[in-house]
């Protein structure tokens, strides 16, 4: 992933806290410091919410 951050020249990285292993903003952050990548800005994933319902018109 830091490969393709580098890439597009990206210069702050922002990852969920809580995000799949390897791929967690823990993990990138460590990564990044070894490599000398961007930041990695750890963020915490926003709650679900289902859309609203929408009702169709009587008649």
């Amino acid at each position: 992933m830091l490969d393709v951050v580098a890439r597009h020249r990206s210069p702050v990285v922002v990852a969920a806290t809580g995000g799949p292993p390897r791929l967690d903003a823990r993990t990138l952050a460590e990564a990044a410091a070894l490599r000398g990548a961007p930041f990695v800005h750890a963020v915490t994933p926003a709650g679900w919410v289902p859309p609203p319902l929408r009702l169709a018109p009587a008649g």
